[in-house]
């Protein structure tokens, strides 16, 4: 069966959305069970996640260390970005495709396009 199936099932019958949610959570259980089992007989990162999610406040992600890790999104055309290196003074890189044969400036030709 499909998931849009059981959904569409569950729409009009509480009894079945009831079911389905303690199918869904004796399958977690088991899944449980089985890491917990690992964690003590073998796996170390099985015992870690279990640990992290059962004794949080010990084993968890304590968030009054800063993290040294930050993503930045930066949004810019293409001309944008080669603007910006003009200015710091990098040479743009030439992407294959980038100038028409006519438009390169004569430095950055292939020898091909030179000669032609």
């Amino acid at each position: 069966m499909q998931y849009l199936t059981h959904r569409d099932l569950g729409k009009d019958d509480a009894d079945f959305l009831a079911a389905w949610e303690e199918a869904i959570q004796t399958g977690v259980d088991r899944v449980e069970t089985a890491l917990a089992k690992r964690a003590i007989k073998s796996s170390d990162r099985a015992a870690e996640l279990y640990l992290k999610a059962y004794r949080p406040e010990r084993y968890g992600r304590r968030e009054e260390s800063p993290s040294t890790t930050h993503n930045v999104n930066i949004r810019m055309t293409l001309e944008e970005s080669r603007e910006r290196l003009r200015q710091l003074g990098i040479r743009p890189p030439v992407i294959e495709g980038d100038y028409d044969k006519i438009d390169a400036p004569a430095d950055r030709r292939s020898e091909s396009d030179r000669e032609a």
